[in-house]
């Protein structure tokens, strides 16, 4: 619904965590990206030339999901389950703000 006032799940962030891995140093994807710790996709304003901390890598992941879930609530006006929110913030996580995540959030709100 407009204005939905889910959040990710503990659970959700948790599984997040395990599949992305914790990386205190800045690395390249696979698709040669730059990205640190727990997935966190590094922009050209941000500066990562020294290891980060835990409670960094944490930080950037909360900051990280809090995009996600504005992104769902602007492009997802339909009520969600708890579940559903869930995956759907995983997917917007691991997709990145990409065509791709946009367009399966439309195919949602037409379903």
């Amino acid at each position: 619904m407009p204005g939905s006032t889910l959040k990710i799940s503990s659970a959700a962030i948790a599984l997040i965590k395990k599949n992305q891995g914790l990386s205190l140093e800045k690395y390249r994807d696979i698709n040669g990206i730059w990205v640190i710790g727990y997935g966190h996709v590094i922009h050209p304003r941000e500066d990562f030339h020294r290891l980060i901390t835990p409670i960094e890598a944490e930080y950037l992941l909360h900051g990280d999901l809090q995009l996600c879930e504005a992104l769902l609530r602007e492009n997802v006006t339909i009520p969600l389950t708890q579940q559903q929110h869930d995956a759907l913030i995983s997917m917007i996580f691991s997709f990145g703000e990409t065509p791709l995540a946009k367009a399966l959030l439309q195919a949602v709100e037409r379903v």
